[in-house]
């Protein structure tokens, strides 16, 4: 994937297990959503303040990205939006969503890696995406996951003994 990285959790199986015979499957489906995505955005942050200085259409075009794949995994992505951004014309903090505009996603790679400019010498690359995966991805991922999920159903657990 090119402008961003996709994380995949090994080993929380056993938790999701216990978690689902409280007998909750759609809220800990929402809570382990919410807690990859939470854990996700140091690393967004990271990534935000290393994209180049005037490239603000790419660094607002930066998110979070989670889905449910087919065998029942769940993914999430930290990279640029794939939507159209549009600057609207006298406010600098205005946009508008549409068709063919620019494309921060389109050119996220070149910025990334680097590139030859048409007739011009080579465009010096300015990463942003990979120092993040590498200093929140992996094991950091994976240990703040368990955090966020602890702290859910910690929350959960104190919910369910306040009403018995």
């Amino acid at each position: 994937m090119v402008g961003g990285f996709n994380l995949k959790l090994k080993g929380l199986k056993s938790a999701v297990d216990a978690m689902r015979q409280l007998g909750d499957d759609r809220g800990t489906d929402r809570r382990g959503n919410a807690s990859m995505k939470k854990a996700a955005i140091p690393a967004l942050d990271f990534a935000k303040s290393k994209v180049a200085v005037g490239d603000g259409d790419l660094r607002r075009s930066l998110i979070i990205n989670s889905k449910k794949v087919k065998n029942g995994n769940r993914s999430v992505r930290v990279g640029p939006d794939s939507m159209s951004v549009q600057r609207l014309s006298g406010d600098e903090n205005k946009f508008q969503i549409g068709q063919g505009i620019k494309k921060p996603a389109n050119y996220a790679h070149l910025v990334e890696y680097g590139h030859r400019a048409w007739g011009k010498s080579f465009v010096k690359r300015r990463p942003f995406m990979r120092p993040a995966g590498t200093r929140f991805g992996g094991i950091v991922y994976i240990a703040r996951v368990r955090y966020e999920l602890d702290a859910a159903y910690r929350k959960l657990a104190k919910k369910l003994n306040k009403s018995k």
